[in-house]
């Protein structure tokens, strides 16, 4: 394989560069400059400064750095001009009006932080931060949330008493983000706190309620998984990254560890593509270019509202970033954004004014001032690159793959029969394997197929030729077992009668692309079996039934935590060896399988099937075939604390069955919110 493909280690040669630190306050962030008047944007757009680019304009307290780029933002309101200089970005003010600022700023994304040093007298020096440690509208904790916090944690092998202040943060926020699941609905944007209160403003209304998952749907029900963090604590679920930085607050702070929210937005509005071949273009750092490239949010017609919310916390004596579970988060980063933006500080949610801003233009796009080039309040004016020293050499895409296997759908071997991934494909007949792979790019293939040849021929001596086009699947699979990309092909319908049983096919690429070329071996040969149908399953018999949270095994509990958010608990089917997860999907779509959850004395509630699927063999544990649901309505803010919920399957069409089900309980939370 070629060696450029190995992970990206010019990302990790970062100069050492000394930049200013912060230093602790007990004065929150969001007062003096902090702008927050509706209507405001973000911007980035027009001319590129080709060449060497300049260093940190004078005055800014930057040291010459050997790597820098200069971006001009028009920024919309919320943002904080003292916020913008940290560790990575000295900012400055070149002009505003009513309805945006327009901003330089001078970021150094491969500067390395300052060491981290753990504290282990933190509680005693940080007692004094009480900006970022006592409870707010949202990080809402109080006593007895603490004690319980303290008392779960504890049980969990887990004492902040007996850790130093790194330790407490980097534990806890592991063990936060394994105990809470993804809640789908989104309105931290539409919601605002008057008298420390939350509540929507009536033209954000219908925006809201799109968000609910019935009519019925109490605010408050929405509230409690999303913007408070307490009640998100006991509930065990959050929302996106702003609901997220909500209830991770929420916890450390009742931890004592002073934790504040960061926003950071890319540096270009993606939904216009003009703005990232402008960004591009400017970029001469090859890894910060393969970075900014993998990392950019799509480009979307309709377009997408892109930014990031997560934390920063007060550890070893200086403000530390925390994206989720990843202490000291840099700003060039192949997940998040590609290059983060930091626009504003807050000690709060609350205080952030978001309903009456971004919010604003979330919801109402169309009449957001001033119009910019899309849903996006932000865009790119000039960037310019000041590069000094070696620009080591990466691979920015696949440029060639070499196939090393070829499957009928319906004749996967072992390794990949039970991947989920194949589930929800209706369209190919089989898939070409090859190794080549860029970690943590997930559009690579995507961009391949774009540019290389999208068909092929299979050929056998005195056969027809039969042509097949790309199905539109690709997959990459990263288990302990197996690396690999794999891309589906469709045989053209007008040959597939002609395909010969027992003949062996090679495979040859029509018009192979030069540049991006499919390298196959003549030896490599498709089997001419005729792709069948798989056997559909009228009945499908029941094992037991989890709470995502109480799977027994702690692999496929990662595993769900990395991949699916949408389900609530699980249902373990008894699956043959050869029963795959588009079978049982189907015969959930098909036989409008739901669960009904009933319990003397309370309200019946009813679960549906969410399309996701687990499947493992597992050697002596079994063949682990699990069937996501959630539930209706409320969700799991409807159970009753303690009580145990019988499961009850139902099909809506006749023909398919249950057979026998046995007793399936689930035990309802063990708290609720306060």
């Amino acid at each position: 394989m070629d060696s450029r493909y190995l992970p990206l280690a010019p990302l990790d040669e970062r100069q050492p560069l000394l930049r200013k630190s912060s230093s602790p306050s007990a004065r929150p962030h969001l007062k003096g400059n902090l702008v927050t008047a509706p209507r405001a944007c973000l911007v980035l757009l027009g001319t590129v400064i080709l060449g060497a680019g300049t260093p940190p304009p004078p005055g800014t307290g930057a040291p010459p750095a050997a790597y820098s780029l200069t971006l001009v933002l028009q920024l919309a309101k919320p943002f904080r001009i003292q916020d913008m200089n940290d560790e990575w970005q000295d900012t400055r003010l070149l002009s505003e009006d009513q309805d945006s600022a327009i901003v330089e700023v001078v970021h150094h994304p491969l500067a390395a932080g300052a060491p981290l040093t753990p504290n282990p007298d933190w509680r005693k020096d940080y007692a004094a931060m009480t900006g970022y440690l006592q409870p707010t509208a949202t990080e809402n904790w109080d006593p007895p949330m603490r004690a319980d916090l303290l008392a779960e944690l504890r049980k969990d092998g887990i004492d902040p008493d007996r850790l130093n202040d790194v330790e407490v943060v980097r534990q806890v926020a592991a063990w936060a983000k394994r105990r809470s699941r993804f809640g789908t609905p989104f309105t931290s944007f539409f919601v605002r706190f008057p008298k420390g209160q939350p509540e929507v403003p009536p033209q954000l209304r219908e925006a809201f309620d799109r968000q609910k998952p019935t009519p019925e749907t109490p605010d408050q029900t929405l509230f409690e998984e999303e913007v408070l963090g307490r009640q998100m604590y006991y509930k065990k679920v959050h929302g996106a990254c702003t609901s997220y930085a909500v209830y991770q607050a929420t916890l450390l702070r009742a931890l004592g560890i002073p934790t504040r929210i960061i926003v950071c937005i890319p540096p270009v509005d993606a939904n216009d593509p003009a703005q990232k071949a402008l960004l591009l273009a400017a970029v001469r750092h090859n890894g910060v270019r393969a970075t900014l490239r993998h990392a950019l949010p799509a480009s979307s017609s309709h377009g997408v509202f892109s930014d990031h919310m997560f934390n920063e916390v007060f550890v070893g004596k200086r403000w530390v970033r925390l994206n989720y579970a990843t202490l000291e988060q840099a700003p060039l980063d192949e997940t998040y954004l590609g290059l983060q933006v930091h626009v504003l500080t807050a000690a709060s949610l609350s205080d952030m004014g978001l309903a009456e801003t971004w919010g604003q233009r979330y919801a109402h796009p169309q009449s957001a001032q001033p119009p910019l080039s899309s849903i996006n309040p932000y865009r790119l004016l000039r960037v310019s690159e000041h590069l000094v020293g070696p620009n080591p050499e990466v691979l920015e895409e696949l440029q060639e793959v070499h196939v090393v296997a070829a499957h009928w759908k319906n004749q996967l071997p072992k390794e990949l029969d039970h991947h989920p991934a194949f589930s929800d494909d209706r369209n190919s007949d089989f898939f070409l394997q090859f190794p080549e792979a860029i970690p943590r790019y997930r559009g690579q293939l995507r961009e391949f197929m774009g540019k290389a040849s999208r068909h092929f021929l299979l050929e056998s001596k005195g056969q027809k030729p039969l042509r097949a086009t790309y199905s539109g699947f690709t997959v990459s699979i990263r288990t302990r077992d197996l690396q690999a990309q794999l891309v589906g092909f469709t045989l053209d319908r007008r040959d597939l009668a002609a395909l010969v049983p027992g003949v062996a096919y090679s495979l040859r690429p029509l018009d192979n692309a030069p540049a991006h070329p499919w390298i196959v071996d003549p030896a490599l040969t498709l089997a001419g079996v005729l792709p069948t149908p798989e056997p559909e399953l009228h009945a499908l018999a029941l094992q037991k039934a989890y709470w995502r949270e109480a799977i027994p095994m702690e692999r496929i509990r990662k595993a769900l935590d990395k991949a699916e958010h949408r389900s609530e608990f699980f249902v373990r089917v008894a699956a043959g060896d050869r029963t795959n997860p588009a079978q049982v999907v189907k015969f959930m779509r098909d036989a409008k399988a739901a669960m009904l959850l009933s319990a003397p004395g309370h309200p019946g509630l009813k679960a549906v099937p969410t399309g996701s699927t687990y499947s493992e063999n597992l050697g002596a544990d079994g063949n682990w075939m699990l069937v996501g649901f959630a539930l209706e309505g409320g969700g799991r803010g409807q159970l009753v604390p303690g009580v145990e919920y019988a499961l009850r399957p139902v099909v809506g069409v006749e023909g398919y069955t249950w057979p026998e089900p046995p007793s399936l309980i689930l035990a309802g939370p063990s708290a609720v919110a306060r």
